[in-house]
């Protein structure tokens, strides 16, 4: 896991404006200047965070993290929804528990009937519960359950965690809110995976609704980017989201659980005792998707790194402090490369190309510092590294 960061382990940004301010040997900068140098500020740190995929302070090793069943696209808000647009329900879909079999029953052959929904937080047992234990409000698949027939159907609910077994199996109750918004077309077989068949618009469903368009339903075995485990169109894309990581992080995601680059993904937990199988993966708008993934269970182990997040400064509220007071906090690895490498680009504006080019050179070097000493640090066995052996790849 990466180390936790602590103030003392940083700098602030007027600690870089008062550097910059020196270099330049004049005594204040124009509110125009100020502007330029937070720009060239956030340019710098984006060069250094993105020069390596190791450094600790945003690599998370052996994460264990949920993966997707499927994917659905296609549904849109219907009338009662306040805007238009792709619905919340649209996204990955997580097994994430069972309903429980002494208030739902369980299916002819004895096992219990599984759910599948819009978020992973359920995923993992309760030994390694993550986010609210109470109720939660959610858009889950289910059948033999909201309507009594072997048809998968889409229903919007409160969820409730009713109890856990002994194999930490989440089974789970709920209250429905919508009970039928699609349903899995009538002349199709029965599956067990809802993206194995195709749906059509329930009886609450429509443009009167709170949904309508289509449910396109499809296989997808994706680990997603987003910490709190709601991907794709939900409250992510949103300017709140923005600003609660600027507000909460020292430049990476919400509590550090965001996905900036994904480096490696793991069957089992790696660096510890035994060879732990690799998966080949791609990276889309979803996540980072599995690639011959028969046999990948509900949860892979992955290596990643950190987002970063741009620093705001300055900042334009009236009530907030001047850009030169501001504490929004700098990497120390960063600091010398991130100060040199803004007054290069302030020569360079203002156009001393000449003494520019110098000082470019000199936070390269900084930079180039720093890189050598992850490279000591890992060596050759870092984990952003891998090797092959003629069975498979493997990280010991």
């Amino acid at each position: 896991m990466s180390y936790p960061v602590t103030p003392a382990r940083d700098k602030e940004y007027k600690d870089a404006y008062l550097l910059i301010q020196s270099l330049a040997g004049v005594g204040t900068f124009s509110a125009a200047e100020k502007l330029d140098i937070t720009r060239f500020v956030n340019r710098r740190l984006r060069t250094a965070y993105n020069s390596s995929s190791a450094w600790p302070r945003y690599l998370v090793p052996n994460q264990k993290r949920a993966v997707s069943s499927f994917v659905v696209n296609g549904i849109t808000n219907g009338q009662t929804m306040p805007t238009a647009g792709p619905s919340i329900a649209n996204g990955l879909y997580y097994l994430i528990g069972y309903l429980d079999p002494n208030l739902h029953g369980t299916y002819t052959d004895g096992s219990n009937k599984p759910v599948y929904g819009r978020t992973s937080n359920y995923v993992y047992g309760a030994n390694d519960f993550v986010g609210n234990a109470g109720n939660y409000q959610n858009y889950v698949f289910t059948k033999n359950a909201v309507i009594g027939n072997d048809r998968w159907t889409l229903s919007e609910v409160t969820l409730s965690v009713s109890r856990y077994d002994d194999k930490g199996n989440v089974f789970l109750t709920f209250s429905t809110n919508t009970g039928s918004l699609f349903v899995q077309a009538s002349n199709t077989p029965e599956v067990d995976n809802p993206g194995d068949t195709v749906f059509v618009a329930g009886v609450d469903a429509g443009p009167s609704a709170s949904t309508e368009g289509q449910c396109i339903v499809e296989k997808k075995q994706c680990v997603d980017f987003y910490g709190d485990n709601w991907s794709t169109v939900g409250p992510e894309k949103t300017d709140t989201r923005v600003n609660t990581l600027r507000n909460n992080t020292n430049n990476y995601g919400v509590t550090g659980y965001d996905i900036g680059q994904f480096i490696k993904i793991h069957r089992t937990k790696p660096y510890v005792d035994n060879s732990a199988y690799e998966y080949d993966f791609y990276v889309d708008n979803d996540g980072a998707n599995i690639l011959n993934a028969h046999g990948v269970g509900n949860s892979v182990f992955v290596t990643y790194k950190r987002p970063l997040v741009d620093l705001r400064t300055p900042n334009t509220d009236p009530d907030e402090a001047p850009v030169n007071e501001s504490v929004e906090r700098i990497p120390i690895e960063f600091f010398p490369y991130v100060c040199h490498g803004a007054y290069s680009d302030f020569l360079t504006m203002d156009g001393q190309v000449s003494k520019a080019i110098t000082e470019n050179e000199l936070a390269q070097n900084l930079l180039d510092r720093e890189l050598e000493q992850i490279d000591i640090m890992y060596n050759n066995n870092r984990p952003v590294g891998k090797f092959s052996t003629y069975v498979n790849r493997q990280s010991r």
